[in-house]
Order: C-alpha cells, then structure tokens, then sequence
C-alpha cells in the first residue's frame, strides 16, 4: 500500500508576510482563527483580506468555537474557506449544514469517550483534528496526549508532534513562536524556520 504524505497546516496566522513565507515553504493550509479569546485570533475583515492575497492552490480554514449559524455563513462570505474548523461543542449536523467540508477538533486531554464513537458521530468530517487540550480549553496549545488512544482513519493530529507519519498535522503554538509575533518582533517567515515550543 502506497503512503499517503502527512499534509500540514499552519494555523493561527495573523499577518499576510507570515502566510506567504509559509506557502513558500510549502505548506498545505492556512487556518485563520476566529475565536474570541485566542492569542492568535484575527478579525473577519482581516482574514478576508489575507485570503484575498493567497495563491489559489493553498487550502484556507477558518476556525470557529461554538459559533451561531448567522456567524458561519458571515464568515463564509467574507473568507470563503476551503473547510471550515469547529473547535468547540458543536453538533454533528450543525457542522455538516452549511455546504462545506469540516474538521471537527477533539480536546483529548481528559477524553471521557472512545475515540472510535466520536468518529462515527463525525462520521461526515473531513477529517478529526485531535488536540492536547482539554474540554472547555482553547486549542492549539502545543500540548502533548497520549497518541496511544488512536487508532487509524481519517485523523489530523495537533499538539507536539512526536511520531511518524500522521495523515496530517496542524501547527498552530509553534507559528506564535512564544508569542514573539504578538509582541511586534520578527516572525517564522523573517527567521527562516519555525520553531516550535519545548526542548
């Protein structure tokens, strides 16, 4: 059987010169997050205009936590996202109303469930994007989980990346660089690399 490439997604992105260096060096999506709260949220408009800007071959998500649908289909016609990330409580058949693919994020820290049984609730997801945060978090955090819990399909993996080959992976803590980005200094694409938290 042939290996299928990990694709992967740099997500959090908040400036057009950061986007542009990581699709020069490759990348295969874009998330722009839109959650309250976030260290890397970016307003509507301004994931509009970055979207904009990008070379048509590279995918764009938008994330979202438990939005209403009059701000999902707001953020449709202002990004228009390649798939849309749901990162919060959000039903089965609210992810799969509005016409697009998804990725649905799972917090696995603290996971009460099989992993298995949350896949067939999502079984019309793209993709399960799972993250080391736990239920109430914020995502994207760069932590770590017991990847033992998985097994194969249609997974994305995030958190600190520490085996081979997962079917994709979604780098979002590591794009702030220590929130050095958020503080005005220079970022991953003025740097040349990434560089991701911890040792």
């Amino acid at each position: 059987m042939k290996q299928q490439r990990t694709r992967i997604k740099f997500c959090g992105i908040t400036r057009i010169e950061d986007a542009l260096a990581a699709v020069a060096l490759g990348v295969d999506a874009l998330g722009f997050i839109l959650v309250p709260g976030s260290p890397r949220r970016v307003t509507l408009k301004a994931a509009a205009a970055m979207r904009r800007k990008l070379p048509p071959l590279v995918s764009v998500v938008t994330l979202l936590r438990n939005p209403d649908s009059d701000e999902v289909w707001e953020t449709i016609d202002a990004v228009q996202p390649h798939l849309l990330q749901f990162h919060g409580e959000e039903a089965p058949a609210f992810c799969a109303s509005f016409g697009l693919p998804y990725l649905k994020a799972v917090a696995m820290r603290g996971l009460q469930r099989p992993l298995a049984e949350i896949a067939l609730d999502y079984a019309d997801a793209a993709a399960l994007l799972l993250d080391g945060h736990a239920p109430g978090e914020l995502g994207g955090q760069g932590k770590a989980f017991d990847w033992s819990r998985i097994d194969a399909g249609r997974r994305t993996r995030s958190g600190q990346c520490r085996r081979r080959d997962p079917p994709g992976a979604s780098v979002c803590s590591g794009c702030q660089q220590w929130h050095r980005i958020q503080a005005g200094n220079q970022g991953f694409g003025q740097n040349g690399g990434l560089r991701a938290p911890g040792p």
